[in-house]
């Protein structure tokens, strides 16, 4: 599990405990691609929960996990599944939940995140609690935590890294109210990189393509098709696509495979 607490001076401490195993930065021994890397992985989906949580707590966690999203040389990133109502359970469901009244959370605790592993180290699943009795906001006051800085330290531990006690580094095991550190420093970049080597194939495609108030492969396969002939996109549909089956061109079949793995929660296949 990993926590932020507060301490005094008005600094927080940021921390990571594991259900199995203990961690210290990037050279933790545990990560989702498993040691060495046998299986690789280019996507952790999760779930958010916003019962009880300030508006845009959802947004806010969705801009912090794209932080550790497509980072150059490396093979990891997040992609958001949508809304859950579950909590902190051992469901192999990854869950980011605001805990309304601190239950089970120290007086100086902001945020843990649990993380389940094999035994040879590779996670199986991550929970990650923020404490609703913590005044938390989102446009830097002073007086206050800033919540994406708080999530983008979290979902550090998230993805195997512990605390990395210098300035330089989100994975700092302190903070402080006023402090931003949204931004992923060099120490954590190189960090993801030895956790996580390789490029990631990633793409995303939304949009009602059709208008038949659906979203489904039709639509996927015609959205790309405008985008490969350098048609106009239908009207409210947005594209991001990539190579992701790593053929060495953006096709139609690229279109169905990121649909279904993102339906289906399935990883997305990654470049050698």
């Amino acid at each position: 599990m990993n926590m932020y607490r507060p301490k005094p001076l008005a600094l927080v401490v940021l921390c990571g405990t594991l259900l199995s195993g203990t961690c210290f930065a990037w050279k933790n021994s545990i990560n989702w691609n498993n040691t060495p890397m046998k299986q690789p992985i280019s996507l952790v989906g999760y779930y958010v929960n916003p019962s009880g949580a300030p508006p845009g707590f959802s947004e806010t966690i969705q801009a912090a996990a794209r932080s550790w999203s497509g980072i150059s040389g490396t093979n990891i990133g997040f992609a958001f599944l949508g809304a859950s109502t579950q909590t902190d359970q051992h469901d192999r469901r990854n869950v980011i939940y605001w805990n309304s009244a601190g239950a089970g959370l120290s007086s100086e605790t902001l945020a843990v995140t649990t993380t389940w592993t094999l035994s040879d180290g590779q996670i199986t699943e991550f929970d990650m609690e923020f404490n609703g009795t913590k005044r938390f906001a989102t446009d830097g006051n002073r007086n206050s935590f800033d919540l994406q800085s708080v999530a983008v330290h979290e979902a550090g531990h998230a993805i195997g890294f512990g605390h990395e006690d210098v300035l330089t580094s989100v994975m700092k095991s302190t903070i402080a109210q006023g402090s931003m550190k949204r931004v992923l420093f060099d120490t954590d970049i190189e960090g993801a990189r030895a956790l996580y080597p390789g490029p990631l194939c990633i793409g995303t495609i939304r949009g009602d393509a059709n208008q038949d108030m659906q979203f489904n492969v039709t639509d996927a396969v015609a959205i790309l098709r405008t985008v490969v002939n350098l048609s106009p996109a239908p009207t409210g549909c947005l594209l991001q696509a990539q190579d992701v089956n790593c053929d060495g061109a953006v096709q139609v079949e690229d279109a169905v495979t990121i649909l279904k793995n993102v339906t289906q929660g399935i990883p997305f296949p990654t470049c050698q």
